[in-house]
């Protein structure tokens, strides 16, 4: 079926149309169009692109998997904010890495580092900083990004690595941080095919942020073009009754927060829709002049 026009599109086509972008430039571009256009990113949907998916029909030649990789993430996205409208989940507050095409000059590590900016959704000038120090380690350059033909686990402890070395990096910034982080990350497709998807939901694990799947309501009229990933041997989402579940490192996220770095709430309903009413209220407060909370007491509760 048709799906909606990426929200993220514009962007995504100047970075392709860029000649090999800095990724610490691109996510500064990123972050940028995001403020000019009042969005507010927080759910990121997580999946297998060139390792999974359609790539697994043999009837299809690379680029047309991709094609259709690229698709269902569309469709994942749709369907979220089709059945959890009614809860103020918008398309714009869903990104969908699918949809950003080949940037010229970058490789699997460029991908991965522009990808875990945008998750974290840190400051750019941070970013920036954590860019060039992960690059200083060279492991950007570590075989595992470079070598398909290397076995699956060797490949996997570089990508590790580069994760670990992002978060060692984020442990070191001693100044309060307020991150404008994913709050769900969504497994889309084949999470388990693909080297990046695991990066991810080990860079979420390590800073507390929930990974969840969604049921796909039977009835709907997304159902089947998500079904259809199952039919060349995918994993798609469940079809079933349209719940969220998942996991959470609140452990995790519990103790950054005693570090000082207060990172947004992980969950549809006790993340984006609690954090979205809190400032709807404190927004009241501030006009009307009744205290609906302090700042103090306001940031305590979104990020419990």
């Amino acid at each position: 079926m048709a799906h909606e026009i990426d929200p993220y599109r514009p962007v995504f086509a100047e970075l392709e149309a860029a000649d090999n972008p800095a990724t610490a430039d691109a996510y500064s571009a990123y972050r940028t169009f995001v403020a000019d256009s009042s969005f507010d990113p927080c759910i990121y949907v997580s999946m297998a692109i060139t390792s999974g998916g359609y790539v697994r029909d043999q009837g299809l030649n690379f680029g047309e998997a991709l094609a259709r990789n690229g698709a269902h993430g569309l469709l994942v996205a749709d369907a979220l904010t089709a059945q959890y409208g009614d809860l103020g989940v918008q398309r714009s507050d869903v990104v969908v890495p699918a949809s950003l095409g080949k940037v010229a000059g970058w490789g699997q590590a460029d991908y991965l580092l522009f990808w875990s900016h945008v998750i974290t959704g840190i400051d750019p000038a941070l970013a920036c900083d954590i860019d060039g120090s992960v690059r200083a380690t060279d492991i950007t350059n570590a075989p595992g990004f470079l070598d398909k033909s290397l076995p699956h686990e060797t490949r996997w402890q570089d990508y590790r690595e580069l994760v670990d070395q992002y978060v060692e990096n984020i442990d070191a910034i001693l100044a309060p941080i307020h991150p404008a982080n994913m709050q769900a990350i969504i497994l889309g497709l084949d999470p388990q095919e693909s080297l990046g998807v695991n990066a991810e939901r080990y860079l979420g694990y390590r800073l507390g942020i929930g990974e969840y799947v969604f049921g796909i309501d039977p009835e709907s009229t997304y159902a089947t073009g998500i079904r259809a990933a199952e039919f060349v041997g995918s994993t798609a989402l469940p079809l079933g009754e349209p719940d969220i579940y998942g996991s959470h490192n609140l452990e995790e996220h519990l103790a950054r927060r005693v570090e000082g770095q207060f990172w947004r709430k992980s969950g549809i309903v006790s993340g984006i829709v609690d954090r979205r009413e809190s400032l709807q209220n404190h927004a009241i407060s501030q006009t009307t002049g009744v205290t609906a909370g302090s700042n103090e007491e306001l940031w305590a509760e979104y990020y419990a």
